[in-house]
């Protein structure tokens, strides 16, 4: 991460290494080798401090030394278990600091717990067939959609316990498969002109700016909001994105458009961050009714979905047409996978595909007859 981050090797717990970003926050990364040569190093989500850092390490290297032991001599591990209704408990818990979708998610943790499937029942007693009879009793209460999303989380959480060592097994959950769900209508997306028109109609001009960044990078409110001015590198126009939704934090680069807005911001800020009010705090409060009313008044029909995602799945749909490739589109987005970027793009207007399609070699097919 370059000027965004130190890392340097703790001097009291060997095989760990500290990193500290600008901001002063901590994580912490282990290193070791195992008894096979491997060479492992891999930031620790949710440690705290050093000392559990090499905790966690001795854990792994000695869970590595007893598999190598186990293969080299044909020693069979007894099977261990823990009750799933405890290995909930335990996900929740880790949940709390280390998922950004936990206060969605708690309210299935219960419904899950609550099945009479599952009461008294140790992971190990759980089959594939005692989920399938869940997943179809479920199907009386709620949807597919639902239920697919319960049956991932309980993926989740007995891939937890088998990273912590709490069960050593298959994870039943993983031997079915989610409910087949049609894919709706695509979400939509705006032309140029009316982005231009709802911006028209907002008056605060930080707001205004805002919004033609969104135009410009296809940014998540939350992202620019808490922008400071450390992110943005004039000498290269690029700006970091950090700790965005997919907690991948990434340099990225910005056109002209996007740079000159950063700027012009960045002088007029009376604090660390870039977009902010007068007195220099940042616009914490929602935006989508502002983007709502803007609409209105312009006379501009909003996509379905959060009025601001509209510009993400804008900017998704300018840069396929544009001739973008779908990598270049998925990393600029900063999506982990192309899953989002191909569901966002709204795909061309008639106009726009035979523009493509004129572009075609002309032949004579009337040439010799």
């Amino acid at each position: 991460m370059g000027s965004r981050a130190r890392q340097k090797r703790s001097n009291r717990y060997p095989g760990v290494i500290v990193i500290e970003n600008i901001s002063g926050k901590k994580s912490y990364c282990i290193d070791y080798v195992t008894p096979n040569g491997q060479r492992i190093r891999k930031v620790i989500k949710g440690c705290k401090s050093e000392k559990q850092a090499s905790q966690i390490r001795a854990i792994e290297i000695a869970a590595a030394s007893q598999g190598e032991l186990e293969k080299k001599y044909g020693l069979k591990n007894k099977t261990k278990s823990i009750l799933f209704h405890k290995a909930i408990d335990l996900y929740g818990e880790w949940a709390k600091n280390n998922k950004k979708s936990h206060d969605v998610e708690k309210y299935k943790y219960g419904v899950i717990k609550r099945s009479p499937l599952f009461k008294g029942k140790s992971i190990a007693e759980i089959s594939a067939v005692l989920v399938d009879q869940y997943r179809t009793s479920r199907l009386e209460e709620a949807s597919k959609n639902t239920v697919n999303k319960e049956i991932m989380i309980c993926r989740q959480v007995i891939d937890k316990m088998i990273e912590w060592s709490k069960y050593t097994g298959k994870n039943p959950f993983r031997e079915v498969k989610n409910y087949k769900i049609p894919k709706g209508k695509r979400p939509g997306s705006l032309k140029a002109h009316e982005v231009q028109e709802i911006i028209d109609q907002i008056k605060h001009p930080v707001k205004r700016d805002m919004v033609a960044f969104a135009f410009y990078t296809g940014w998540r409110i939350g992202s620019i909001r808490k922008l400071i001015k450390d992110d943005y590198n004039k000498e290269n126009q690029s700006i970091w994105q950090v700790d965005p939704k997919n907690g991948q934090t990434v340099e990225l680069p910005l056109s002209d458009s996007a740079a000159e807005i950063v700027e012009r911001n960045i002088k007029k800020s009376k604090s660390e961050f870039i977009f902010c009010k007068i007195n220099g705090k940042p616009f914490l409060t929602t935006m989508n009714d502002i983007i709502k009313n803007a609409a209105k008044r312009a006379n501009v029909t909003l996509p379905t979905g959060k009025k601001w995602h509209a510009f993400r799945r804008t900017w998704t749909t300018h840069m396929f047409i544009s001739g973008a490739d779908i990598g270049s589109v998925r990393d600029l987005g900063n999506w982990s996978d192309d899953t989002m970027p191909l569901w966002y793009n709204d795909g061309m207007r008639f106009e726009e595909q035979r523009e493509l399609l004129n572009k075609l070699p002309s032949l004579d097919p009337l040439k010799n007859r």
